[in-house]
């Protein structure tokens, strides 16, 4: 996908686009902490807990595969580019936490 809008002091997160139904992959391995919907406006979210402190959130998904509990790797699809809660377009809005900090996911990717 490309990057819609970027990591600010006002969206601590990426916004990637992409078409509706697209496979949203995780950035590494890890354990599903939580998937469901949540009605904070981010709508179908996916946490993966990847260990040391670092967890990864996709949220907006239009369908969620895993389940809480789940061991991912980067080749399983954790559900697809979606528009739920509040969004203007089909993206995945993509936050990194390190230690329970926010941090830029532009630091995580290749």
């Amino acid at each position: 996908g490309v990057v819609s809008q970027s990591y600010s002091s006002y969206h601590r997160a990426l916004d990637i686009t992409s078409p509706v139904g697209t496979d949203i992959n995780p950035v590494g391995p890890g354990v599903v902490e939580f998937a469901g919907f949540v009605s904070d406006g981010k709508g179908n979210v996916v946490i993966i807990d990847h260990g040391d402190g670092l967890k990864t959130l996709y949220a907006h998904m239009g369908k969620i595969k895993v389940g809480a509990g789940n061991m991912v790797s980067v080749d399983n699809s954790l559900g697809t580019i979606g528009m739920t809660g509040r969004t203007t377009g089909p993206h995945v809005h993509f936050e990194v936490y390190d230690q329970g900090s926010m941090v830029n996911p532009k630091n995580l990717l290749p």
